[in-house]
């Protein structure tokens, strides 16, 4: 396509954008031949084939997705270690609970009973990485510069 380079000037200079039959990085140095011929001020920089554009234009989005899926496999690694520790913790007190229910325990309380106690694992357990992530910060690590009063 032909835009005239006076009419949509930008600061990055202008675009060519050239098919090849074979490798595109094969026929720079024909383009670059073709370009001195027509103006030899004008210097050809940053040559890159399609593909790479479009690589460069997805990579952000790549890390971002491979990030959502790390996160998303620890909070199933997570969902399972919780399940493990509250069945684990539960198990050895199936008589209580149910000798609690016999004498008129509401069901919603032996609930909350089993729950609350794992909240509070989960409360702890935030609260230590939390902690942990604060103290591993880089800022944290270096001391702090002040200005010198003169």
């Amino acid at each position: 396509m032909y835009t005239p380079y006076l009419q949509v000037a930008d600061e990055d200079g202008a675009t060519f954008q050239v098919r090849t039959a074979g490798g595109p990085l094969a026929a720079v140095t024909g383009i670059r031949e073709a370009t001195l011929q027509v103006d030899p001020n004008v210097p050809l920089i940053g040559v890159t084939a399609q593909i790479e554009e479009v690589e460069g234009r997805l990579r952000q989005e790549n890390v971002f997705a491979r990030a959502y899926t790390m996160f998303g496999l620890a909070l199933l690694v997570t969902s399972v270690g919780l399940f493990g520790l509250m069945s684990y913790s539960v198990a050895p007190r199936t008589n209580e609970i149910g000798i609690r229910i016999a004498l008129g325990a509401q069901r919603q309380d032996v609930v909350w009973l089993v729950i609350g106690e794992s909240m509070f694992l989960v409360a702890a357990a935030v609260a230590i990485g939390f902690g942990g992530a604060i103290a591993c910060q880089p800022s944290c690590l270096k001391p702090a510069v002040r200005p010198r009063a003169h």
